[in-house]
């Protein structure tokens, strides 16, 4: 292969690289020098050294070195791969020489590629498809990530294609004993029950909550939510997309012949010796149903205020209202946030023989044991309302409303709370003060808020920095660049105007090069003392009541709890701005 004209050889790339970023004014020549320092001491390429050092962003670098090799440049972000490109060349391959195939038009195959200039790679892989090859250049980011995502199972789908033939299969009902290991061993199996088998598979052993299905004009995109962000994986072929919904709506039990109208299912199944919950919605779409399946682990059940990530001080405040016997306790915070599951950990903290524990739930999404647990059934009256109402008569010393959603519903729980049963609820609102003024707004009268809500806690969920690629970082925490409000060393200690030294996940095989695994909560917990009673009971706003407890009690708000956690290397300084977006 001959190098386009204007392309600099490989010896000097570095510097090429170098000139053009400064020429472009993307780096200084300060930042080039610090580079330069860092590369000598630590070995690291320039191109990862001035993205690491944050002096640019790696689509930036990716760009200028397209731009100094005279090729394009493809952004992978929202690129849908098809199964049958993949295909084309082996995943070792792909990984050995850093590239991932894109698109077939006649006898050329266009290929993302780190170093599109590396010869040796492109001659391996036309010779391997026998095609001619066209190169784009990718950030490595971009490509190992991708690479992590869409190869996971590529070998199993062509198999199962192969077998599928253009024409959909009958599906049986039966939902077997999956394992990952014998996925291949399947060979009697129907070969739709196994692809959706291995997408289920695949969901949980990469810890996802949710797989989306979701046909499109020419392909089925395939999408799994891990630690509250989706990302794709491998797309199976269009014809396949009515035995696919077929198969999952018998799992559900819902009507196979109904198209035109949403339906929920659910079915529970074991995966890998683990017992797991599908919940099912499929709702019509444009180009088919789409459907998506909420996996519910029951071996992830949280079993103690330990595994909630509250920090030490955060958890000796909550425990102490645990212990109240009677009151009213809120979990508030947006849809995913956690707050079912760190009302179940409260459960589960207290629970004992010589309590009686009953909740109502929409639905029951894990089973405590030692608890009473009823799901909400508005076709038998069965409302949250009506259910507390009658959980009242069971003689029940510790009550749990999955959420209150109406006044009714809140007086009942408020007036359970006043007659000396412990009330756990959840509220959707922002922080922990507007879970009292939303009770206002619901037409609860004042002094009962007041007399019965002993806490609220407002809480978030943030990703975790990957413990197998973390490595230290360093970040300008001054207030004025990053415009963190009002924040005090007296609030927050060890947050100081200059550099201190945080964490990041630089991306590995473990967490598909996203930097992060699992994920952890941040907390703002706001004790019912007499100042805040006070306040309610004068209709003080939820900004009041919230500036108030900061200047008396010392409150931690969810933004300065989640900047403690970043300087403890749980998380990083993005993902908390991205989730207190709304903490002013």
């Amino acid at each position: 292969m001959k190098l386009r004209a204007g392309q600099p050889p490989a010896i000097g790339r570095a510097e090429a690289l170098s000139r053009l970023l400064v020429s472009e004014g993307l780096v200084t020549e300060q930042q080039l020098a610090t580079v330069r320092q860092q590369h000598e001491v630590t070995g690291e390429a320039f191109a990862e050294a001035v993205v690491s050092l944050g002096f640019v962003t790696a689509e930036a670098v990716a760009r200028a070195r397209a731009k100094l090799f005279n090729v394009p440049y493809q952004s992978l972000t929202d690129y849908v791969f098809e199964q049958k490109i993949l295909g084309l060349v082996p995943e070792h391959v792909a990984r050995r020489h850093q590239l991932i195939p894109l698109e077939l038009r006649g006898q050329t195959l266009t290929v993302a590629m780190v170093d599109p200039l590396d010869v040796t790679a492109i001659d391996e892989v036309a010779r391997l498809t026998g095609l001619e090859i066209a190169t784009v250049l990718g950030s490595k980011a971009e490509i190992q990530k991708a690479i992590g995502q869409h190869y996971v199972v590529s070998h199993y789908i062509d198999d199962l294609v192969s077998q599928m033939g253009d024409q959909a299969a009958a599906v049986p009902a039966d939902v077997r004993e999956l394992t990952i290991g014998s996925l291949e061993q399947q060979a009697g199996e129907n070969p739709v029950v196994k692809l959706i088998n291995l997408l289920i598979a695949q969901a949980m052993r990469e810890g996802a909550s949710d797989i989306h299905i979701e046909p499109m004009e020419r392909l089925i995109r395939v999408r799994l939510r891990v630690d509250g962000v989706l990302h794709e994986t491998t797309s199976p072929p269009k014809h396949l997309q009515y035995s696919i919904a077929s198969r999952i709506k018998i799992m559900g039990e819902m009507d196979i012949a109904e198209t035109r109208a949403p339906q929920d299912g659910r079915v529970r199944i074991n995966v890998d010796g683990k017992r797991v919950d599908l919940r099912i919605s499929v709702m019509p779409g444009v180009h088919g149903e789409v459907i998506v399946m909420r996996l519910l682990d029951q071996s992830r059940l949280l079993v103690g205020l330990d595994s909630l990530g509250m920090l030490s001080d955060t958890r000796e405040t909550y425990e102490r209202v645990l212990r109240k016997p009677y009151g009213m306790i809120f979990a508030t915070g947006p849809t995913g946030s956690g707050k079912t599951t760190t009302l179940y950990a409260s459960l589960n903290e207290i629970k004992s023989v010589e309590r009686n524990i009953i909740t109502i739930e929409d639905p029951v999404e894990y089973m405590v044991g030692g608890v009473r647990q009823h799901q909400v059934n508005p076709k038998a009256n069965l409302t949250f309302a009506t259910a507390l109402r009658a959980m009242l008569r069971q003689d029940p010393d510790v009550i749990m409303v999955g959420e209150v959603r109406d006044r009714e519903t809140a007086q009942i729980a408020i007036q359970a709370a006043l007659t000396g049963h412990l009330v756990f609820s959840t509220l959707h609102t922002n922080d922990a003060a507007g879970a009292l003024t939303r009770l206002l707004d619901m037409g609860v009268e004042p002094f009962l808020i007041a007399s019965s809500v002993e806490a609220v806690v407002a809480q978030r969920l943030v990703r975790s920095i990957c413990p197998t690629c973390k490595k230290e970082d360093e970040a300008d925490l001054t207030m004025g660049s990053l415009n963190l409000y009002r924040l005090s060393e007296q609030k927050v200690s060890g947050v100081r105007s200059g550099q201190v030294n945080v964490y990041r996940g630089v991306g590995c095989r473990e967490c598909v090069q996203t930097g992060y695994r699992g994920r952890t909560g941040i907390y703002e917990v706001l004790i019912l003392d007499d100042l805040v009673r006070g306040m309610v009971l004068a209709g003080r706003s939820s900004a009041e009541i919230k500036k108030a407890v900061r200047e008396g009690s010392g409150m931690r708000t969810l933004r300065e709890d989640g900047l403690l956690r970043v300087l403890r290397g749980d998380t990083t300084l993005e993902e908390v701005i991205r989730a207190t977006m709304d903490d002013t």
